[in-house]
């Protein structure tokens, strides 16, 4: 199958392809388990970009707001949950457009063309950045921020309590800090610091002072969740 953009062409391709632009990709991880890939290529042939779409994460925060009545006909146990999240979602893993080809909206295009053939009845995307959930947006996405999880609140909590600034520019700061209070409460702060992370996947082996780190730049991500419907019948499931 191939698609035609102005001097463009798209064409479906194996998840091995993406190996050759996973250097032009802000995330070092590969991408899940990739169900469908489609290369962007130029008029002579050249690639200019990839897109791929994988099985989406089993438990997904702003998923279980936005389609929690459909969610709800489904038990975890068994692995009825995740096998019904396979059968009707996919999420974008990688979009990346080289170099030479950005800012001439050809990302935006790319993303409307391959939603429409890719094989689910909903597409997701998982965005840290205001930025990139525009781009998302603006390709028909809908949009929904999570509230606030109780673990981000309950690190922020502790560190406000015991006066620990935030941001990059306060680690040293936040050492200090750290130096003067009590043994209790930095064991507090530590373990607030490793559940966060913890929901966020694997706790790599880390030292208290990084744990601390990895965990902060966690508090000042604002993610977003962004959705794709195209099974009409889905879109009945959407919490209002």
């Amino acid at each position: 199958m191939i698609l035609e953009l102005p001097e463009l062409i798209i064409q479906r391709c194996g998840a091995e392809q993406y190996d050759e632009f996973e250097r032009w990709h802000y995330c070092a991880s590969r991408p899940g388990l990739v169900c469908e890939a489609f290369l962007l290529r130029g008029i002579d042939g050249e690639k200019a970009g990839i897109i791929t779409f994988s099985y989406p994460p089993a438990n997904c925060a702003g998923r279980n707001v936005v389609f929690a009545r459909l969610l709800k006909r489904f038990p975890q146990a068994g692995g009825q949950r995740l096998r019904a999240v396979n059968a009707h979602f996919r999420i974008v893993s990688r979009i990346v457009i080289l170099p030479e080809y950005r800012g001439l909206g050809i990302g935006r295009k790319f993303l409307i063309k391959t939603v429409q053939f890719c094989r689910a009845g909903c597409v997701e995307a998982l965005s840290a950045s205001g930025r990139l959930g525009n781009l998302f947006v603006s390709a028909g996405f809908k949009r929904f921020r999570p509230a606030e999880s109780g673990k981000k609140i309950r690190l922020k909590g502790l560190l406000a309590q015991n006066r620990i600034p935030l941001g990059p520019a306060s680690k040293a700061e936040r050492q200090k800090k750290l130096d003067k209070i009590s043994s209790a409460e930095r064991q507090k702060i530590q373990r607030a610091a490793v559940n966060l992370l913890k929901s966020y996947g694997s706790l790599p082996k880390r030292a208290e002072g990084q744990i601390l780190e990895k965990a902060t730049e966690k508090l000042e991500l604002k993610p977003e969740y962004c959705f794709f419907i195209k099974n009409p019948k889905l879109m009945q499931e959407v919490e209002k």
